[in-house]
């Protein structure tokens, strides 16, 4: 390694070290709450664990911002209402990095996703507010890490090409590993049945493999299976964790978790071509899905074989109010589907998959926690295996 690339990779992981350090010091709520009881409650509670200031206004808030950064803003929904545009522009902007929770009634109250993170009623109970906090903070720590990756990204432009090519690919690599442990706090909020985030990834590049996908495409279609709901850090967890069936209002905010994934990674380079798929994975065949109703190609390939690995793990996988239906019956409810709901292309590759492919896989995916490359190689190893065994006899 030659003098230049070692000052490189020192500068970027010395950058990388304040980042995590800034990250760490930047944990700061403000509770911002007239009423005197409720808002002593919420600090003696917080306290526990983050840093927390309160105040009684919004003019007294401002003052706070201006003496410190907060990353979260907890405010009662009455003196949210009662702020017009300006006054609200003021605070967020003393605030740049900060995301906003409401706490309070929701009756007669109603608000875009866009505006709050999310909304607590009362009396809160403590397990739901921190699950509130770390929700946000987990989303602020991915907003940090994409400007934090873009701002060394400039840096890196420049300098030679030879030098930022090698730097981007262990920037990349860092970046990779975060993703990967982004996606492991996703799989504990989600309520899914345990494993399905890997099975999500080796099912779609296995499918990937039956149609003949290159390289390329196949390392497309992994990266936007592990990150094809990572919009739904951006959904309030009363309507993620919902038990009973959300209702019109609530479903139209879920559906638009693609593009709130979509908004988190673009930009970002070496996810380009990957967002594709996360933005688009609830699209039909027929036109019918969302976020866009596309329809038949125009729909990305990624796109069409996450949806297709993702109902085939679904209708198989056993869930706390019923169980899982067998290969057999999941096979026929896919064919049923061709033509509607999925590429009747891939249902097909899907159908000439053997049985026993998936039987491995769901095993696998019980127990691999390793790099983003394992699972290509958990595929690969499978399906080469089977060809070397297939050519012999």
């Amino acid at each position: 390694m030659c003098p230049s690339e070692q000052v490189s990779l020192t500068e970027f992981l010395c950058y990388f070290t304040k980042y995590q350090m800034l990250r760490e010091i930047e944990k700061r709520i403000l509770i911002i709450d007239d009423a005197a009881e409720t808002r002593e409650e919420l600090h003696e509670m917080i306290a526990k664990q983050y840093e927390c200031e309160s105040s009684a206004s919004y003019e007294l808030a401002l003052l706070e911002s201006h003496e410190k950064s907060f990353l979260i803003l907890l405010m009662r929904a009455s003196l949210y209402q009662a702020l017009d545009v300006e006054k609200i522009n003021i605070l967020k902007a003393a605030n740049p990095n900060a995301v906003l929770i409401l706490f309070g009634s929701r009756e007669n109250f109603s608000f875009s996703p866009d505006e709050i993170f999310d909304f607590l009623t009362l009396p809160i109970e403590e397990e739901k507010l921190f699950f509130s906090i770390q929700k946000a903070l987990k989303f602020c720590e991915l907003l940090e890490l994409k400007r934090n990756y873009q701002d060394h990204l400039e840096e890196a432009r420049e300098k030679q090409l030879a030098e930022f090519s090698k730097t981007l690919e262990k920037t990349e690599a860092i970046y990779q590993n975060i993703l990967k442990a982004i996606m492991q706090a996703l799989e504990i909020r989600n309520c899914e049945p345990y494993g399905h985030s890997e099975r999500i990834v080796t099912f779609s590049l296995r499918i990937g493999y039956e149609l003949g996908l290159d390289k390329d495409t196949l390392k497309t279609l992994e990266l936007g299976a592990i990150l094809h709901d990572i919009g739904k850090i951006a959904i309030p967890d009363y309507i993620l964790r919902k038990p009973s069936q959300t209702n019109e209002e609530e479903w139209k905010k879920m559906m638009l978790h693609p593009l709130y994934g979509q908004r988190m990674l673009k930009n970002i380079p070496f996810l380009e071509k990957a967002i594709k798929a996360v933005v688009q994975h609830h699209e039909r065949w027929d036109g019918k899905g969302y976020p866009f109703g596309l329809k038949g190609e125009e729909i990305d390939i990624c796109a069409r074989i996450l949806a297709v690995a993702d109902a085939f793990d679904s209708m198989t996988s056993d869930e706390t109010y019923r169980l899982g239906s067998s290969y057999e019956e999941a096979i026929t409810r896919m064919e049923k589907l061709a033509g509607t709901q999925f590429d009747p292309a891939i249902v097909e590759a899907l159908k000439n998959i053997p049985k026993e492919d998936w039987e491995i896989l769901h095993e696998l995916s019980l127990k691999e926690k390793k790099e983003l490359t394992s699972y290509q190689a958990i595929v690969s190893e499978l399906v080469y295996s089977k060809s070397r065994v297939d050519t012999i006899h």
